[in-house]
This record gives structure tokens, C-alpha cells and sequence, in this order.
């Protein structure tokens, strides 16, 4: 099974059987709502590196200005870490870091189709002519000279942010979600109630996820799902993948289960149904949280910020 159609499964709920809960149905469409609303508190998340700490909190002042996340490196090498560990939506470099400058930057998020289409932005006091050229030519979204106005900073973010595709950008906040469940998953490794643990906090989550077993039972499902779907949460913990998937079921779909759970992650867009029967177009990405425990978090296509 491809991976689309395996996480078209995951959101292919039997309308059969119980009614929808009305708490979380058709009465609250999610049409025309917000994309915060439906990704929980979602505000852009930016990373900036550069080798020195005023420099770092005076961009985070400025960028607080558009509720941001900010976090910050001093060197290249971590700071390309923490790109791959929380997938930002936008990257501000300087080009002289220690132990990677930020073309060797560039070029480390380039080669990993995780964090290759970040936009990075390199804020440089090394505009002389052979730099700024060489600037240039890179795959930076824009090159802006120290010191740098504000007002110039934070709309070259904006930018920056708004210039990528709809659909990357939630796929990005997707798997940053899930990879905190991830490493949560990792911390609690060794502890018997680490699943427990996990779907407990799943229920509770404000951005829609599903976390279900190796059987393909849905065993934990956030209040946003049921508010994006329109399907009770003891609708869905009653159900599996299994039943009425979107694609037609076939002999080997124990196997093309089983190929599936062997991927280390996968992310996808589908269309579904709701309750009400409306058509749902989603961004959906997947990872294996523990031994024994998948999650998958969802999101509409066409997101506004």
C-alpha cells in the first residue's frame, strides 16, 4: 500500500454504527475556521544563529513583535541540529559562525529533504563584494546587511514565511508536532506506563492527532480530530484502519500494513469524508512514537497566517 493510501486509512471512520457526537459535529464546520484553530496554538517558529548573544536576543525581541517562537544557536553545527530536531519555518543566519558558516548551513538543510525547503535568510557584516556575490548566488530567500532596521527584519520574515507553499508549511508543523511526541516517546522509553502515558496526553492535545497500534486500532484521538471530523471519540476508539478504508481492501493489506509501519515516517495529503459527509482536504504526517504506538497528525490543506 503507497503511503497516501495508507494514511488515507488512518482518517476513512465507519459512518456506520453509533451517531456522530453533535458536541463535535456538523454544528461547528470546520470551514472558514481558523488554521490556529485547528493546529492548536501554531505561531511561526524561527531560529537564529549567530555567534553573538545580544545579537540573538535583539532578533528575538523583534520577532516577539509577530509572536514568534524563537530559539537560537551560536555555532553552525548545532544550529543546523536544532533545524533538523524543530523544523522552524524560517532560519536567520549569520555567514561568519563558528564551526560551519552559513553557506556550509545552507547547504547541510539542502541535503535533507527535512529541512530543504526552509527558508533561510543570511543578516551578515560580511556584505563585501565577493561575499555579497557569493550570497547572492546561494539559495538564501534574502540577504540583509548589519545592523538591520526592524521593521526590515521582520518583513523579510513575513516574507519569507508567506512565500512558501501552503502545503509545506503545514506538512513542517505537522511532523513538529509529532516529533515531540517522538521525543517524548524516547524519554519515557523503558517505562512500563510510557504508552498509557502517551495517549493520555494525546486525548488532551489541542492539534488533531490519532495514535493507534500495531494492529491498526485507533487507541487515542485529540478533541481536535472529533472537532475536524465531526466523529465522536468513542466513534473512532471503536474503530481500526481496517474497517471501510477509502481504498478498496485487498488481499495483502496485512502486508502493505506491515511495509508501512516499517517506514520510519510519512507525510501526505488526502481527501475524506466527514461525518456530515463533506469532503476533507488534508495534510496528514506519520511517525512511530514507541515500539508498539503510531501517531498521525492532520490538518486542512489551505492554511492562512
Amino acid at each position: 500500500m503507497s503511503c497516501i493510501e495508507h494514511i488515507g486509512s488512518l482518517y476513512s471512520l465507519d459512518r456506520m454504527g453509533d451517531a456522530p457526537d453533535r458536541r463535535h459535529g456538523p454544528r461547528r464546520s470546520p470551514t472558514g475556521r481558523r488554521q490556529g484553530d485547528l493546529l492548536g496554538s501554531s505561531p511561526p517558529h524561527v531560529l537564529v544563529i549567530d555567534p553573538h548573544e545580544d545579537t540573538r536576543t535583539l532578533y528575538g525581541m523583534v520577532l516577539a513583535e509577530m509572536n514568534c517562537v524563537v530559539y537560537g544557536s551560536s555555532e553552525g553545527l548545532a544550529g543546523v541540529g536544532q533545524a533538523e530536531q524543530r523544523l522552524p519555518d524560517a532560519i536567520l543566519t549569520e555567514l561568519a559562525v563558528p564551526r560551519l558558516d552559513g553557506f556550509g548551513i545552507l547547504d547541510r538543510l539542502r541535503s535533507n529533504r527535512l529541512t530543504a525547503d526552509i527558508p533561510v535568510i543570511a543578516v551578515t557584516g560580511l556584505l563585501h563584494e565577493a561575499a555579497a556575490r557569493g550570497a547572492r548566488q546561494a539559495a538564501f530567500a534574502e540577504v540583509l546587511a548589519k545592523p538591520v532596521e526592524p521593521a526590515l527584519l521582520l518583513q523579510s520574515v513575513r516574507d519569507a514565511i508567506s512565500r512558501t507553499p501552503d502545503d509545506r508549511r503545514v506538512r513542517r508543523r505537522l511532523r513538529r508536532s509529532l516529533m515531540t511526541l517522538r521525543k517524548l516517546g524516547r524519554h519515557l522509553a523503558g517505562d512500563p506506563q510510557a504508552q498509557e502515558r502517551i495517549r493520555k496526553l494525546i486525548d488532551r492535545l489541542q492539534v488533531a492527532v490519532l495514535a493507534f497500534d500495531d494492529a491498526g486500532r485507533y487507541v487515542a484521538a485529540s478533541p481536535a480530530v472529533s472537532s475536524l471530523t465531526g466523529y465522536s471519540r468513542t466513534h473512532i476508539l471503536a474503530r481500526s484502519i481496517f474497517q471501510v478504508p477509502l481504498v478498496e481492501p485487498t488481499s495483502n493489506m496485512q502486508q502493505r500494513w506491515g511495509d508501512f509501519l516499517s517506514a520510519e515516517h510519512c507525510t501526505t495529503a488526502e481527501t475524506v469524508k466527514d461525518a456530515g459527509g463533506a469532503s476533507l482536504h488534508l495534510q496528514a504526517a506519520f511517525v512511530t512514537v514507541l515500539p508498539g504506538l503510531h501517531a498521525a497528525a492532520i490538518a486542512p490543506v489551505s492554511p492562512h497566517w
